[in-house]
């Protein structure tokens, strides 16, 4: 918490006092915490990078997916009506349970 500053000041000396403690009473976490710790000394700037980048991937790929969800609509759509052409071309009556009308 000291090291993120959840609910707490940031306090990285501290932090890291705590976690050493920690990893010489044999916690597993705190130890890979200190191995891999120049991983978490990101400054402000890159983690904003890093956000603004997963929030542009956000946004692309939500726009991407809106974008195929109604081009599958307009596809269904054309295909019902030339299967509802070709049927009406063969003389077939239309099924009401195919394709319900329905009236306000």
């Amino acid at each position: 918490m000291t090291f993120s500053g959840i609910g707490c000041d940031v306090d990285h000396e501290l932090s890291i006092e705590y976690i050493k403690q920690s990893a010489e009473l044999g916690n597993e976490y705190a130890q890979a915490f200190l191995e891999n710790s120049n991983r978490y000394h990101q400054t402000a700037a890159q983690n904003a990078i890093v956000s603004m980048l997963l929030s542009f991937g956000r946004l692309i790929s939500d726009d991407y997916n809106r974008s195929l969800h109604g081009q599958r609509l307009r596809t269904e759509h054309k295909l019902k009506a030339a299967i509802r052409r070709k049927k009406q071309a063969l003389g077939l009556k239309e099924n009401p349970l195919e394709n319900p009308q329905f009236k306000g």
